[in-house]
């Protein structure tokens, strides 16, 4: 799993600005969740 200065740095190349709010823990959290999302239309 990427760490949280991984996926700062992804989100720098991408030019997508992450909330200066959004303490590490969180970014790592976030991924995550984005990483295991279930489809919604699976039967």
């Amino acid at each position: 799993m990427a760490g949280f200065e991984e996926v700062r740095r992804l989100f720098d190349r991408i030019d997508l600005p992450s909330p200066k709010s959004c303490a590490d823990r969180e970014v790592v959290e976030i991924t995550r969740k984005a990483l295991r999302v279930k489809d919604p239309y699976a039967s």
